[in-house]
Parts: C-alpha cells; structure tokens; sequence
C-alpha cells in the first residue's frame, strides 16, 4: 500500500506538535549533543496531575537519564461534559502524546473489557483493589484498548468513590429513587444509577454541581473542589467502586519512540503502583478529615439497606455478564474478594461510631422448598432430570447440604462475605452466588462457576424465584 508523502508529513507533524525535543548537554561531559524528548500528556483536572502520576513522571526521567520527560497540561477540554471521551480523541487524532483517563470513559468508546473492575459495589476495600491489581487482571484488561485505537501504559489504583449528599445520605433504595447525582459520564455509571432509580447527570471535572441532589467521587474530590459547603451528608460505610485511572498513548507517539522508551514508560508505572494504593488512602485520610472539620454529617446503611442495593443492580450484572470476557473477570474479582475476606473501608469521623458487620449471613438450620415440574420448567434453566417434588438444604457449622426430592444428596463447605457465599466441593460444581434473606425466605442469585464453563444449568437446583423456606 502506498502512502502519499503529505500523509507521511502530516503524521510526523502531529508527533511533533505531541511532543518535543530539546538538546542536552552530553552525560559524559563533552561537546556531543543528543535529543530530550517530551512527551505532553493531557490532564482533565484543573489542579493538575495525581500525586500517582506525578511520582510515575519522575521516574520516567529517573529510569531515562533525563533523556524521556512529561509535560503535564492540566484542565484539558475544561468545562466538557464528555472530557475524558476528548482526551481520546485526541490521543488518536495525535494532538497529545498521552493522557490519563479513568477507566469508566472507555465502555463509551466501545470497549467494554474495565466494566467488571469498576462494577457497583464490587471492590469496596484497599485490601482487594490490592489483591485485584497483583492478580493481574487489570494488565489483561489493559492489553485490549488497542481496540479502540490507543496504546495502554498503566492502570494506577484509585480511591474508593462514595455518595455524598445535599440534603440526605444516600444508605438505602429510598435515598436514590427520584435524586439527581452528578457523576462522570459512562456507560457504566448510567446503568448503575438507573438500576437505583436515580438520574446522573453527566458533568465536566470541577463543575458547579450545587443545583443537585448528590455526587457520586471519594471523599478526596469533594473536598477538593470544596463541595462540602452544600453536600452535607455521607453513608461511610457505603462504596460504590473504584475507578482507576488509565495512562494511554496515542499510536501516533507509540510509533515515534523506540523500544527501550517505551518500555521505560511502562517500567515506570509499574514501580509506583503499590505507592498509588498509599496515596489513594492519604487522599481519603485527608478528604474526610476536611469533611469531618467541616461538620459534613456521617451515617452508615444497614445491613438490610446494603442488601437491598446489591440487589437492585442485579440487572448491571446481568448485562455484564453477557460478554464472556466480562463474566470471568467479575468471576476472578469475586472469588478474590471472598480469599481476602477484607472488611469494607469505612469512611468515618473521629466521633462517629464505627458500624458493626453487616453481613446478615445464613443462619444454620433446615430450609426447604417443594417446586412441580411446571415449576422447574419456568426457571432460569430447565433440568429435565432434575425431580419435582421437596428438597432439602442444611446449614450446620460451615458445611451446606442439599437432599433432593429422591434423597440424592450433595455437601459443600462454604464461606460467606458481604452477601455471597462461596460453596466449595473440591471439584468443578464450585460456585459463588448472592443469598438473600428475607425473613425465613432464602433465594439465590448471581452465580459464578468458577472452574465449570457449562455448569449454569446447576443454576435450577439452588436458585430461581422459588425461596427456600428455614424450618
């Protein structure tokens, strides 16, 4: 294929207009010259870089001897409601080198592969947004942006983001219903609010939020953009996710660096990830401390109000769960999220009481229910072999014991954590699933078969509309 000489030149041009070069003085001392590069990158915030970011621009310079350089350019697309979308645009248009993005802006540009990382309620600890990011599965989730024509570098770990209100926190299905909440614009965060019955308004960084009902970013951002002089109220105890952020490049600057620059960009970010975890937590320390000198006001969600929210965004699962790549991350971060075992961190004032767990758990005992075969065949997944009839299931001491209506029987130990349980066979009919108590009404949901690619059928045997019923 041939390329015409003023499409060669008009690449080059956006290169350079995306970065520049300088002459230095030769390491050695002598009167040898060589080139400087700098590498803009584009900053949606008006205060400028994270504390993450700038430490990952320092050893950038550190690991080249000065020869590779960031030039951060803060506030870019100031005052657009879709910034982070711009800042991608322009990283393929070529009109700066790099940029930093959170991770929710990319479902809007078709890539989809950040949704499990960012799902409500999911990573609600500092302890599992750890584990999530050792495993490795935000690396793999970063390797797919190519897909939308732009180079990955890094995922950095964010603060946790919480609800603060005007006029009331948000801890319950209640609070949400009918509220408007400013929030950043995706895919994601508009699902999740609807799913809540809430309206998100879709707003630029640092944008005059007071005309509504609440804000959806960790304590830190409010404080820094002195929100807390009309947001008053917090449910400590109620996290609605993480949203790392994403260093990207544009294949324009990729395509003008070597291999060893670019792989001093990525060295860089991997040595300042565990130091993006620390600043995350100092940026919430901070934040609350500001909120609480501020008389912000601090609640906490019952366990029941968190249960009933989990459930109400059942359907962002669902949807998630459509795509298989999806569905196993979610599954990767779930069974993580139970190994760690990690109490969510609680967002609190010194003179605010910290709340008890809220983990209803399942109280041992007996639970039956009896279904007819029309009633197994309206389940999610009909089991033509499975009988009609009353089965059994036995919580005693950590082990679940299911006796179906012919008297075959199965046994698993099981943990439970914030709502899902985890049932453990040692085999392959494993499984992870939310349990909701109602009363002496058991129902299960949400299941993940972590080692078991065609186990969803099992799905009929536990789950359905159908509780079972504690004797």
């Amino acid at each position: 294929m041939k390329h015409s000489y003023a499409a060669i030149a008009t690449a080059l041009s956006s290169a350079l207009l995306a970065s520049g070069c300088s002459a230095a003085p030769d390491r050695a001392g002598g009167d040898a010259e060589e080139q400087v590069r700098v590498l803009t990158y584009a900053v949606v915030n008006i205060g400028g870089p994270s504390a993450a970011e700038t430490e990952w621009a320092d050893d950038v310079k550190r690991l080249s001897d000065g020869a590779l350089q960031i030039e951060f350019k803060s506030a870019w697309r100031r005052g657009e409601p879709q910034q982070e979308q711009g800042v991608l645009a322009d990283l393929r248009e070529g009109k700066v080198a790099l940029g930093g993005v959170r991770a929710r802006a990319l479902d809007r540009e078709g890539y989809l592969g950040f949704q499990a990382l960012v799902a409500p309620f999911l990573v609600d600890s500092y302890a599992l947004e750890s584990a999530v990011f050792d495993s490795g599965i935000v690396d793999d989730m970063l390797a797919g942006v190519t897909a939308i024509d732009v180079v990955g570098i890094a995922v950095l770990p964010s603060s946790l983001y919480r609800v603060t209100g005007k006029e009331h926190a948000f801890a319950g299905p209640d609070d949400f219903r009918g509220q408007i909440l400013a929030t950043q614009d995706s895919a994601m965060n508009e699902a999740t609010m609807k799913s809540l019955g809430a309206t998100p308004h879709f707003m630029a960084s640092s944008s005059d939020i007071r005309a509504y009902d609440g804000y959806t970013a960790p304590p830190g951002a409010v404080a820094g953009n002195s929100y807390q002089s009309f947001l008053r109220h917090l449910a400590g105890n109620l996290s609605l996710g993480i949203q790392p952020s994403l260093i990207l490049m544009g294949k324009v600057t990729e395509g003008s660096l070597d291999e060893e620059q670019r792989k001093i960009l990525r060295e860089a970010a991997s040595d300042v990830r565990a130091a993006a975890i620390r600043a995350s937590q100092e940026d919430d320390r901070v934040g609350m401390s500001v909120l609480c000198n501020s008389s912000v006001e601090v609640s906490f969600a019952s366990a029941e109000d968190l249960q009933d929210l989990r459930k109400a965004v059942t359907p962002v699962y669902d949807q998630l769960r459509q795509d298989p790549q999806s569905a196993e991350w979610l599954g990767q971060i779930t069974a993580l999220k139970i190994k760690t075992a990690a109490a969510p961190d609680v967002a609190t004032c010194p003179d605010t009481p910290t709340p008890a767990s809220t983990d209803l758990g399942i109280p041992d005992g007996t639970y039956v229910r009896t279904r007819t075969k029309e009633d197994l065949e309206r389940a999610p997944y009909y089991l033509s072999w499975y009988p009609p009839g009353t089965s059994t299931l036995t919580f005693r001491r950590g082990v679940m014991t299911k006796i179906d209506p012919e008297g075959a029987s199965q046994s698993h130990t099981y943990t439970l954590f914030q709502g899902r349980i985890h049932a453990e066979n040692n085999g392959p009919v494993d499984f992870i699933a939310s349990y909701h108590l109602d009363g002496d009404k058991l129902t299960f949901t949400d299941f993940i078969w972590p080692d078991c690619t065609n186990c969803q059928p099992d799905e009929s045997a536990y789950g359905g509309s159908d509780p079972w019923i504690r004797q």
